[in-house]
This record gives structure tokens, sequence and C-alpha cells, in this order.
């Protein structure tokens, strides 16, 4: 049978195209978080056990110093997995390590923070450590590996009960006696008055701007601030439509979700009255959708844009909690918008912070059937539970009953839509909370 030439060489650009979109999502762009959650689980004369929380990575890269604030931290393993040991090191020398993500096309991603370990003496012992805060001092302990703490006797405070030891610098978790060792510690001593006190607390919620706002006339300094942030989620990216992908089947799909933002807080003793300024981040918004009527010009719908990020500022001090990225971009690009960064700086002075990363979008689908619930969920915002807020952040995206996109929740990422007549949805706006806490 012979064939027109001009009709082979469509037949064959229309196969390719087809075999190209079944391999997968376009890998272009595509973008990997850090790793969080770095921690050094298990330490011996010779090696060094890190783990570290997994992200979608095709493989880590892990980097070795001797000194935290070296610029010449050097690769020295890429594991597949979110753990490694790291063997060959000299014995009781402390060693710092950070590590970073690699994706399916080989680009890599920022590296996390650092984390550091200690291989032990020639005894094999681990050095427990314990800071009092402000009461009597309490000596060191040694333990072999697998072995226990001994509880030691507690100290004392003019003034003040002692309440417990904890392993976090925060105060936040018990630290369990009965727990087997194979790390150095630091437990922390957690006070409170001897003689009961009555406080008092005030809590307010901000969901948009505010210049000056003062702490209320009746608190006593000094008094303890908890400010927690959420930065805004970014847009999601509208549909797409194409007609003449394939003959008779026309090509419909998602655009990529935008990305959560981040959650910050931080805790600190004011001595005096003092004025905030807080700037909510609005909520990124989403893109429109695209029809195009040729294969060869086929386009993703219109990217999200980015959400703004909330900044609290006192004094010389700010607190930043990042949006999140809008969903997609130009060209066919159907990527879920990365969530917002946690923060990295903090003020000179300060009881405790922390701060998390928001969750990434998903990825749109270039779709070839007619796919109507199909759509593209938006990154979570990162959340927080502290005391004295039992629940922060944590939503996401939204669809109503009918299908439709609305914007999402706090701090939540755009839904991205299906088909070139949905717009992708708007990412949720950023809020503040404060909370005062002063005795009467």
């Amino acid at each position: 049978m012979k064939i027109n030439n001009g009709i082979f060489t469509i037949l064959l650009a229309a196969a390719m195209l087809f075999a190209s979109c079944v391999d997968g999502i376009n890998d272009e762009n595509l973008s990997v978080a850090p790793p969080t959650g770095l921690t050094v689980t298990e330490t011996t004369k010779n090696s060094i056990t890190l783990a570290w929380n997994s992200v979608a990575a095709v493989n880590y890269k892990i980097y070795q110093a001797l000194d935290a604030k070296s610029q010449n931290y050097k690769p020295i393993a890429e594991p597949e997995t979110p753990y490694f040991t790291v063997e060959d090191l000299e014995s009781n020398t402390y060693y710092y390590f950070k590590v970073s993500a690699v994706d399916i096309t080989g680009g890599e991603g920022t590296p996390s923070g650092y984390v550091r370990g200690r291989t032990t003496g020639e005894d094999g012992l681990y050095i427990i450590t314990f800071e009092s805060n402000g009461g009597s001092k309490v000596g060191e302990k040694k333990v072999a590996f697998g072995g226990i703490v001994d509880q030691p006797v507690d100290p004392t405070n003019d003034g003040f009960l002692f309440e417990n030891w904890y392993s976090d610098l925060g105060l936040i978790t018990v630290y369990d006696f009965n727990t087997l060792v194979y790390v150095d510690k630091i437990l922390y001593a957690k006070w409170k008055a001897d003689s009961p006190l009555k406080t008092s607390k005030e809590e307010r919620e901000f969901n948009s701007n505010y210049s000056n706002w003062a702490l209320p006339s009746n608190v006593k300094y000094p008094a303890i601030v908890e400010i927690f942030a959420l930065g805004a989620g970014g847009g999601g990216q509208g549909g797409h439509y194409s007609d003449v992908f394939w003959p008779g089947t026309p090509s419909k799909g998602t655009g990529g979700a935008g990305g959560g933002g981040a959650a910050a807080y931080i805790k600190f003793s004011l001595a005096a009255a003092e004025k905030f300024n807080i700037t909510i981040g609005n909520g990124g918004g989403g893109g429109s959708g695209v029809s195009i009527d040729n294969v060869s010009n086929w386009q993703s719908g219109k990217p999200g844009t980015d959400g703004g990020s909330t900044t609290v500022k006192w004094g010389n001090n700010t607190l930043t909690a990042n949006g999140g990225k809008g969903g997609g971009g130009s060209g066919t690009n159907l990527n879920g918008g990365a969530g917002g960064a946690a923060n990295t700086t903090w003020p000179s002075s300060y009881l405790y912070g922390t701060s998390f990363a928001g969750g990434s979008g998903t990825t749109g689908d270039r779709g070839f059937k007619d796919f109507k619930d199909l759509y593209s969920k938006g990154g979570n915002a990162a959340s927080l539970s502290i005391d004295s807020v039992t629940y922060f952040g944590g939503s996401g995206s939204v669809r109503n009953t009918d299908g439709r996109p609305s914007q999402a929740e706090l701090g939540g990422g755009g839904a991205a839509e299906y088909d070139s007549s949905r717009s992708g949805s708007s990412g949720g706006n950023g809020q503040v909370k404060i909370v005062v806490t002063w005795n009467e």
C-alpha cells in the first residue's frame, strides 16, 4: 500500500507527541523543597547516622563540615533513602551536616539547616548534659551505647519549683528517662513559680493589616508575647483545552495547584509597652483557562500568582511567614507551586521560635478525555500546635458542591481547574495571632 509522504509525516509526529505525553507530565522546572527534620539518630566512635523527612526526590546529597558557619561544606554521599550512616570519622569529634534533594531532572534544591553530631571517644560513651535554666548546677552523665540515663536529683532555684526535664529548648517534650541512648543529649529544666500567682492572658486575631497596634492597657510587665504568623497561599493555574489533539478526541486538562503558606512562631519577653505593625499576605490570584485549536501550539492555562508574605514588626524586629508560589508556568508547564519556605531569620533575643514550610500544590494533568471531576489540589498551609494556641494554620484548597473552585481557606494553596472554561482558584489569605501573658 502506498502512503502519501505528507500524511505519513503528520501521523508520525502525532504518535511521537502521544508517546511523550504517556511517558509522564512535563518535568521541566520541577522544584524540590529542602528536606526537613534532619537529626542525628545514632553515633559511634567512627560513624554518625542521619535521618530526615522524605520529600519528592530521586536522591539526596549530604554535605559535611567541621564548623557550623563554614562556607566549605563538602558533598560526601548521594543516598536514595532519607537516612544514611557516615563512616570513617575521627573519634570524639564534632561534625556538621546538611542535606539537599535532587529531582528527576538532576536539579538540586536548597540544602536544609545544619545538624551537629559528635562521634564518641575511645570509651564509647555518650555525654548527657543538664541545662538547669537558672537553677543549681547538675553535673553531666556518661552513658554506654543503648543504655539509659539515671535521673539526677532535682535542681533547686529560689522562688521556683522544679517541674521536669525536657528534651527540647522550647520546653515542649518531657524527656523519658527510659529512652535508650545512642547520641549525646542536652536536657533542659522547666520551672514554675513557688507561690501561686494569678496569670492573665489576652489573645488577638488579625485577618487584615494593622498599624501601630498596642498591647492592652491592663497588661503588666514583664509580659510574655507569642506571635503566630501564616503566609498566604499561591493561586491555582487555569485549565486548558485543545480541539485537535488526536482524531476525534479533544484534549482537556488541569493546571498546577498553588502552594500553601508557611507558618512561623516566636515567643519572647517584653519589658515595656510596644507597638506592632502587622501586614497580612494576600492570597495569590487564580490563572485563567486557555483554549488552543492547533495541537502544535498547545499550551497550559495561565499560571496562578504567588501568595504574599505575612509580617509582624516591632522595634527593630521582624517575624516573616512566607507565601506559597502560584501553580503552573509558561508554555506547557503544569507544575504545582512550591509551599512557602520556612523562616530562617530570627530576632537576636527570644525565648523560642520555630517555622514550617507550606505544602506544595499537586501537578496538573495534560488530559486526553473528558474528565469533568479532574482537578489539582492546592498545598495545605503549614500548621503549628503550641500550648497557648491548640492549632494554627493547616488549611487547604476548597471546591464547592457544584465542582467549581472557591478561594482557599486561610493560607491554603488555590486549586487548579479543568478545561479552558475554568480559572484556578485564589490562594487563602494569611493570618496573625498574638497572645500576651502576664502575672497580676
